[in-house]
Order: structure tokens, then sequence, then C-alpha cells
């Protein structure tokens, strides 16, 4: 069972956090050859202040 973690800045709306994971599992599928329906995915949402990442 694969696992993936999503974190992201809260205040996302939930079709956009839906729409990250889908894209993620969708490209495991296709590249990874993940077997369809094994899907585990964690997705988190921080304070914009608890994520540190380069804007760019």
């Amino acid at each position: 069972m694969p696992l993936v973690r999503i974190d992201l800045i809260e205040g996302k709306p939930e079709e956009y956090c839906r729409g990250i994971g889908n894209i993620v599992y969708e490209s495991m599928v296709e590249v990874l050859k993940v077997p369809k329906d094994d899907r585990f995915q964690v997705i988190t949402e921080h304070p914009g202040r608890g994520l540190i990442a380069d804007e760019n």
C-alpha cells in the first residue's frame, strides 16, 4: 500500500485538496504502476507560518 503525504497551507477549498489528491494518485498509477484502487493519502493543512519554502 503506497502512502502519500501532502502538506498544504490551510484554507484551501475541499475541491482543491481532493483535486491535488486525484492528480497525485493518477500520476502514481500511470508512472509508478501502482494498482488501481490502492490509494492511501494523508492531506494535512498548516497555517501559513507553519510551512517555510522557496516561493519559486
